[in-house]
């Protein structure tokens, strides 16, 4: 697969797999919105778009991601991109694809990623659960939370960590919230898969922990069904016999 850019696809693919035009097609005017992710004025304009530029809501949005661009200053994607490409583009699928209103979620979405990355750099943390309920509220801190993967130390190896997250969600299966952050996460995830920056093994293995981990939450909520449906049979087509 020559998926190069969030949104953009390899000119050579678009020409030598005509049977599949239709399925790039889709794709890349599924992402095609999320050319704005990188920098502040198009992602913030895309929130105000939403909120408005005066409103308390966007004023909380712009915060988070200004506190959390500084964060991930310097940091890079496997794709290259700058990581705050990222936490961006879930609050923006969040918000076109999902749907989602609630300010609150969009700030979720933005910072998702803020606490872990602290504890794998062994830095001072700056998002601990203080800061964030005093600045963002209770509800925001149960959000960053509830999307933080148990940190890696002694007994808990990086295996029992992510063994241990998953299983939490099956006591979260109701929690919508949860869910509009998680599945935007793993959407944007998966758009940004090839096999240039992961072997072909670790990509089906993602699929498989999509479809029977994540899958039957997003059809239980109606989130996000069609695009990962969409993106997990592109992939399989493009990195089972490989």
């Amino acid at each position: 697969m020559l998926i190069s850019t969030l949104y953009a696809i390899n000119i050579t693919e678009w020409y030598l797999v005509k049977e599949k035009a239709i399925m790039i097609y889709i794709r890349c005017h599924s992402v095609a919105f999320l050319e704005d992710a990188t920098e502040p004025r198009g992602f913030l304009q895309k929130m105000q778009d939403v909120y408005g530029n005066k409103s308390e809501e966007y004023k909380k949005i712009e915060w988070a991601e200004m506190l959390t661009r500084e964060l991930f200053s310097g940091e890079k994607r496997l794709t290259g991109e700058p990581y705050i490409t990222h936490p961006n583009s879930v609050a923006m699928i969040a918000t076109k694809l999902g749907g989602v209103r609630d300010y609150r979620v969009i700030i979720g979405c933005i910072i998702h990623d803020n606490r872990e990355y602290e504890q794998e750099q062994g830095i001072r943390s700056m998002w601990s659960p203080k800061f964030v309920e005093t600045w963002f509220g209770e509800y925001i801190e149960w959000l960053l939370a509830s999307q933080t993967m148990p940190q890696v130390l002694g007994e808990m190896t990086k295996e029992r960590a992510h063994s241990t997250f998953y299983n939490s969600m099956r006591a979260l299966c109701k929690r919508r919230d949860f869910f509009e952050i998680k599945l935007a996460d793993r959407l944007h995830n998966l758009w940004t898969l090839s096999s240039e920056i992961m072997p072909a093994r670790k990509i089906i293995s993602k699929i498989e922990e999509t479809r029977e981990g994540l899958l039957p939450y997003a059809q239980r909520h109606s989130i996000l069904v069609r695009e990962l449906h969409e993106v997990l049979e592109w992939l399989e087509e493009n990195n089972n016999n490989k």
